[in-house]
């Protein structure tokens, strides 16, 4: 009985199979004529360009099949014309990890090629890195189509009406509009590099700037070691001992220029840093938000740039009240104060004296640096927050010459973020004001 009823089990299953492929063989041509009508279609590769997975979309309308679609293989279905610049438009959203958007023809699974219009998204995964994108494509060929019969229409048109004034508007309109087509296309290359290059030139600043920070401290730390040494050994010596006194002496004094010259590189390099992190929009995540007492903080740095130059005048003119509290991060406020003391120092002659004033300002703190420097021009003072700027007619006129123009520009960035503001005021000839604003405290206002 059982031997009997097997072959038409198996008759059964037969049926079933060919009925299944049946259906699936339907259920495909279905699908790539739905896909085929579709505006839109949607893709995904992993961040070497490559297809991993099967996207229906992408298989339906180019008939391209395979467990893995090499970035070759698919680059394969894009116009011989369009390949060289999709290519590099790809190459250059990969350095990046940036979305962009292009317009290029993709080859259909009977051959025929439709334009569409592509937008590229990347997904980031861990530590930020890109781990895929997604392709969305939308079919724009009938618009092409019908801008392209628009077109070829008015050239045929033309040797009707050549001699009108018509005639030669619409030839100059339809070249001019080519032109700037392609004059766009250009230039989202062109945006797509230069963003791709900063980028890099950014991650590069970051990186060069905490690698150097790890061999200064080092330095430092032995320079230090040093003078305290020889410090010690000029205690111990015999006063008698003139001579090796004074070589001793000699080797303190070098060790101190090289202190300071250690702090003016380590200046520079966290400048580097900081400006790495404002490139990149993080520099917001670094700021500690506490309750700061500007004048204590004024005192300190005042107290400080003394002990560099004790030879320079600083005149304080600090307000009576007992505390001027704003929420800040104390450090950068320190190094925003800093960097308007050390530009003062610098560009005025060593016998001026620095003036630097605290006051209220209503529901603010001002502060102010005046020197008796050179001055700037109008023009000047407008550039003078501009990042890496450096004014060419202004000289050096005490201290190190060391600097590359970003002193002011982060201290803008730092005030602005503490929702305060900066500016200065100044005369050719005759000196310059910097200043800041923060606000104060509520407490402070009551």
């Amino acid at each position: 009985m059982m031997a009997d009823k097997s072959p038409e089990r198996g008759q059964y299953k037969s049926v079933e199979v060919n009925d299944l492929q049946r259906q699936l063989r339907e259920s495909e041509a279905r699908y790539r004529s739905l896909v085929a009508a579709l505006a839109q279609m949607v893709w995904v590769v992993d961040a070497e360009g490559a297809m991993e997975r099967q996207m229906e979309a992408w298989h339906a309308y180019t008939g391209q099949y395979g467990r893995r679609l090499s970035h070759q293989d698919m680059q394969a279905m894009v116009h011989p014309e369009d390949q060289q610049w999709v290519e590099h438009a790809w190459q250059s959203a990969s350095l990046s990890g940036r979305p962009y958007e292009l317009a290029y023809r993709i080859q259909r699974f009977d051959g025929i090629y439709h334009h569409f219009g592509v937008r590229a998204i990347p997904v980031l995964g861990e530590y930020g890195k890109v781990r895929e994108w997604i392709f969305i494509g939308t079919d724009i060929d009938e618009r092409k189509r019908e801008e392209l019969e628009m077109s070829q229409h008015l050239e045929s048109a033309l040797p009707d009406i050549q001699e009108s004034d018509l005639a030669r508007e619409t030839s100059v309109l339809i070249s001019e509009r080519q032109h700037l087509l392609r004059a766009r296309e250009e230039t989202r290359h062109q945006v797509v590099t230069l963003h791709a290059t900063t980028q890099r030139l950014e991650e590069f600043i970051g990186v060069a700037s905490h690698e150097l920070r790890t061999p200064l401290t080092a330095i430092k730390v032995n320079v230090q070691l040093a003078m305290r040494r020889l410090k010690t050994a000029m205690k111990q010596l015999d006063i008698h001992e003139t001579e090796t006194f004074d070589k001793i002496k000699m080797a303190s004094d070098l060790m101190e220029r090289a202190e300071r010259q250690i702090g003016v590189l380590s200046n520079l390099v966290s400048d580097m840093v900081d400006i790495s992190r404002i490139q990149s929009g993080r520099f917001a995540s670094y700021l500690r938000q506490d309750e700061c007492d500007v004048r204590a903080i004024v005192e300190q740095v005042v107290s400080e740039q003394q002990k560099v130059n004790p030879e320079r005048t600083i005149h304080k003119e600090l307000s009576s009240d007992d505390t001027l509290t704003v929420i800040a991060d104390a450090g950068r406020i320190s190094q925003v104060i800093n960097s308007y003391l050390r530009n003062a120092l610098k560009y005025s002659a060593a016998d001026k004296e620095i003036a630097l004033s605290l006051q209220r300002a209503g529901a603010c703190v001002r502060l102010e640096v005046r020197d008796q420097g050179q001055g700037l021009t109008v023009e000047e003072q407008q550039r003078v927050w501009e990042c890496f700027y450096q004014c060419p007619k202004i000289r050096v006129l005490s201290g190190s010459g060391v600097g590359l123009g970003l002193g002011l520009y982060i201290s803008q960035t730092v005030i602005e973020h503490h929702h305060g503001h900066v500016g200065v005021e100044s005369i050719p000839g005759q000196g310059s004001t910097f200043w800041f604003e923060l606000p104060l405290a509520h407490r402070e206002l009551i």
